[in-house]
């Protein structure tokens, strides 16, 4: 009982990039590449989550000013796709946002991205309250081959980082339409949220 309600089939292209259009499919709004130290070099990890195409601008800011922020203060690499060509970008629901780095950066992007969005939203909604804790969500992507892992036997993997983060964490059972992988929903306040990130 470790994965979630039965989830509709996203459509869109969301595979692997490990084709050869990858430079042309990705754009990158950083300044200078991350300098990682030699004994972080083992670490690095790839984190490749879903964003609303409606959120993007927001994420990305004037002239890449609000990305390249979280850039800089996470220490992260942050990749986002490009809308794919011939497809109308009012059409196309979600994009991939890649994130690159050791793990505690990794993790405070992803989370600063969330709370971007979550910032986003409110503000569409007329929320103003300070003292209101938002409630993050993220979806990452995950190959379908590591769902096992994730999981864990009889649940016990997901089921533990449940318990040490205190977000709620759901695997879909069917794979994104077009790819080998399925999707990892974390919600919860900002804190639990950047504490499962790395678990």
């Amino acid at each position: 009982a470790t994965s979630g309600a039965r989830h509709k089939r996203r459509k869109g292209n969301y595979g692997a990039d490990s084709s050869a259009a990858h430079d042309s499919e990705w754009q990158s709004y950083m300044s200078s590449p991350v300098e990682n130290k030699a004994d972080d070099s083992n670490n690095q990890v790839t984190v490749r989550m879903l964003c609303e195409n409606k959120a993007i601008g927001g994420i990305i800011g004037k002239a890449g000013a609000t990305v390249n922020s979280i850039r800089a203060e996470s220490g992260a690499v942050i990749e986002i796709s490009r809308v794919l060509p011939g497809v109308r970008e009012r059409f196309m629901r979600e994009r991939v946002i890649r994130v690159q780095g050791i793990v505690s950066r990794v993790s405070a992007a992803v989370c600063l991205i969330a709370c971007k969005i979550v910032e986003i939203e409110r503000a569409k909604q007329g929320v103003t309250d300070p003292q209101a804790v938002p409630q993050l969500t993220i979806v990452i992507l995950v190959p379908s081959v590591q769902v096992g892992f994730l999981i864990g036997r009889a649940g016990a993997t997901i089921c533990d980082i449940r318990d040490q983060s205190g977000a709620v964490l759901r695997v879909s059972t069917e794979m994104l339409e077009g790819s080998t992988e399925k999707t990892l929903t974390i919600t919860g306040e900002p804190e639990k949220v950047s504490l499962a990130v790395p678990l």
